[in-house]
């Protein structure tokens, strides 16, 4: 069925499906309802989703590069009303003595309060860190080893390019 301007609208019958759960015993990875388990269903079959969407219906997504002119590098993705911004700045310094082949990555993640008000004042800052660190585990490795992380990049071992 489609609304007088065309969108598509979702119809739900609870007597059009049993709402017994066979597997309620089961752990799942996500817990429903019976009822949500139906209307779930019920939307698979009749090709709809709650905003209208069909099953394989994506969001509209817009990608900007360069949207923060202070940082070396940023962006900007909304991807139907989700707003993300990234940036990232860059400092080139000398390395340790001890340690000439080596670098030093830090990162900082920072939850800004326009993005939802729980993230204002000090709101944020537990999410943010573990973020942080999430973040440096991913681009450092599992051992998180900071300047002895970069040593590869830094001895010329990049793929591509010349030392």
């Amino acid at each position: 069925p489609t609304t007088g301007s065309g969108r598509r609208v979702r119809t739900f019958a609870s007597a059009s499906r049993s709402i017994d759960n066979p597997g309620a015993n089961k752990p799942d990875a996500m817990s429903l309802s019976p009822y949500e388990r139906c209307f779930v269903l019920d939307g698979v079959e009749q090709d709809c989703r709650v905003d209208g969407r069909g099953r394989l219906d994506y969001r509209s997504m817009t990608l900007q590069l360069g949207t923060s002119p202070q940082a070396s590098g940023s962006a900007r993705v909304r991807l139907g009303n989700t707003d993300v911004m990234v940036a990232v700045k860059c400092d080139i310094g000398v390395p340790p003595r001890e340690h000439p082949t080596h670098g030093r990555l830090s990162c900082s993640v920072e939850l800004s309060a326009s993005a939802d008000v729980k993230y204002e004042g000090r709101g944020g800052d537990s999410l943010a860190n573990e973020l942080t660190k999430a973040l440096e585990r991913t681009l450092l490795g599992a051992s998180s080893g900071g300047a002895a992380s970069l040593s590869a990049v830094g001895a010329g071992e990049r793929g591509g390019g010349n030392p």
